[in-house]
């Protein structure tokens, strides 16, 4: 995925499974990465005002996390979600 794709309030998921920042009071922090499993749903929140990183919601836990260029080569446009 390039940075000029991503759309603010679009879903995207997860091609394979990445570690990612846990995004905190406005702090992205090492210590609190996790991993996201391959095909969990995100949506596009916008730039961090704080670092130079990507803040996605996940659609089903409501977490926040931050993601960085690196972690951009495994994100893609999500299908829409059909499930009632």
């Amino acid at each position: 995925m390039e940075l000029s794709d991503l759309i603010e309030g679009n879903s995207y998921e997860t091609v394979e499974d990445v570690m990612v920042c846990n995004y905190s009071d406005a702090v992205c922090s090492l210590q609190n990465q996790i991993e996201l499993q391959k095909k969990t749903r995100l949506i596009y929140l916008g730039r961090s005002q704080y670092d130079d990183g990507f803040l996605f919601k996940d659609e089903k836990t409501g977490n926040t996390y931050c993601l960085h260029d690196d972690d951009l080569l495994y994100i893609n446009f999500a299908e829409p979600n059909t499930a009632a």
